[in-house]
């Protein structure tokens, strides 16, 4: 069983089953990840399966994702999913956290998250983006912002889908901040660690 954390480690190990909540129907296609803490004041993160039936349900554990899902991935941060739709969706992490996560869930998805963006202005809601007919999930490098996809005459294509393009670019701008921050505080005629040099050399 693979298994993906929000610290970005994985693990290859089987948990007791005690620990998980089961999966409502056979899921041929199954992962397991550590989802973040409910609540800001909670430590706990949750483990969860993460399973796709040939009927096209989609769900984290109990709970329904989606009732239309060919393929699914997992990064740090997201599970993406394809649909029949030609749709690939990003559903962060926290939003498979929350406790209303239901099939009602699955019907918000398909707006793409959009009431949960305007209920709740700045939060991470569902990303959804069209893809070529028939595309299923081959593999994901966030590292790359990199999405691979197999279309149905057998060929693979890569893109770069907005949420894993902003993710890099975030933690690349926090790099700099930090950066910064620590040139401005070091002592002048102090060189900074080489450590922070070889970050400066990456980012430009």
């Amino acid at each position: 069983m693979h298994t993906v954390s929000t610290s970005g480690i994985d693990n290859d190990f089987a948990l007791p089953s005690s620990t998980l909540s089961p999966l409502p129907e056979f899921c041929p296609h199954i992962s397991h990840l550590f989802l973040p803490p409910s609540s800001p004041s909670s430590t706990f993160r949750i483990p969860s399966l993460i399973g796709l039936a040939p009927s096209g349900r989609l769900y984290a554990s109990s709970r329904l994702i989606a009732s239309d899902a060919s393929s699914f991935a997992l990064t740090d941060a997201f599970l993406i999913y394809t649909t029949f739709s030609h749709e690939a969706k990003f559903v962060p992490f926290a939003k498979l956290s929350a406790t209303e996560h239901s099939e009602s869930f699955a019907r918000r998805a398909l707006d793409g998250g959009a009431s949960a963006s305007a209920a709740a202005p700045g939060s991470a809601g569902v990303v959804q983006r069209a893809v070529e007919r028939g595309s299923r999930i081959v593999a994901v490098v966030p590292s790359a912002t990199s999405l691979v996809l197999q279309m149905p005459r057998g060929n693979l294509e890569t893109i770069c889908p907005r949420p894993l393009v902003l993710r890099v670019v975030r933690a690349l701008l926090d790099q700099c901040v930090g950066l910064s921050l620590n040139m401005q505080h070091a002592p002048q005629g102090q060189a900074p660690p080489e450590s922070e040099r070889r970050v400066a050399r990456s980012v430009s």
